[in-house]
């Protein structure tokens, strides 16, 4: 029903429909993804299916914090060990797991100052979507937002999603001054504790991107497809749909016409030698 709403426009009226729709990410072999597939459909809009973004999970069921760290390298497992033990010895150390929206008074500007000091973007970071998502998450009772302090200053953040027995990593970052202290390591195995011993979350999500971090701690990986879906019932939809869907098998056609051309004027000239 509502992609049929969005196809043909308010009250039916094309001048309210949409030309295109991107979806993503989805699974392709999942039920939401054929459920998503088959609505775009029915609701006569033009697919095609494209390859999204790369993704590192672990299946967690049945797992401990302790079962599953014994499942990482010899090697990762001394490192986080060694870099935890050197910030606590301090006694400087400070995690922090936020969970409630009475929290996120004194979380939010502690989450902003890792970002502003982190290699990313800002507005990747605590964007006024990101910041309503969080807030949204807190009421609902699925946000874990962890922060590190390191000598009382914020060093990394992490923003996780609960939902459906799984935890998503929607964003992390740490301060790049205390990239050699490896803080983003010692929060991340922080986080994975609380998220199997507390929350016993069937799946980790680690977010997207092939990083290679994220290997050590995942064991797993997918790609996440998307969907561009072509409203054949406005002009700019009907070209979309024409440049996109065909497009791919047109530029393959070409591509082995040339080849082929290609191949039998090299043929003539051995030949003409």
């Amino acid at each position: 029903a509502l992609f049929k709403h969005l196809r043909l426009g308010i009250y039916n009226h094309p001048r309210n429909s949409i030309d295109a729709l991107r979806i993503w990410p989805v699974e392709l072999e999942s039920t939401l993804g054929k459920i998503i597939h088959q609505s775009l459909l029915g609701a006569g809009f033009r697919v095609q299916t494209y390859t999204n973004s790369y993704n590192r999970f672990e299946d967690t069921r049945g797992l401990n914090y302790e079962s599953y760290f014994a499942k990482r390298s010899a090697n990762m497992r001394y490192n986080v060990r060694r870099r935890h033990r050197a910030l606590e010895r301090s006694g400087k150390l400070e995690l922090e797991m936020v969970t409630e929206p009475s929290q996120l008074q004194e979380a939010i500007p502690q989450y902003m100052i890792v970002s502003n000091a982190s290699w990313k973007s800002p507005a990747s970071m605590y964007s006024l979507e990101t910041l309503q998502l969080i807030n949204l998450c807190a009421g609902k009772g699925c946000l874990r937002l962890g922060i590190m302090r390191f000598e009382c200053i914020p060093v990394a953040a992490q923003f996780w999603i609960i939902t459906g027995g799984a935890a998503h990593c929607a964003r992390l970052a740490y301060h790049e001054s205390y990239k050699k202290q490896a803080v983003g390591v010692v929060l991340t195995n922080f986080m994975i504790a609380h998220l199997l011993d507390q929350d016993r979350v069937n799946e980790i999500d680690f977010g997207y991107g092939p990083d290679e971090y994220k290997r050590d701690w995942m064991n797993s990986s997918r790609h996440y497809n998307g969907f561009m879906a072509f409203n054949p019932s406005t002009p700019r939809g009907r070209i979309y749909g024409i440049k996109h869907i065909p497009g791919r098998a047109v530029k393959r056609f070409i591509k082995w016409g040339l080849a082929a051309l290609g191949w039998q004027r090299f043929k003539a000239k051995q030949e003409e030698d």
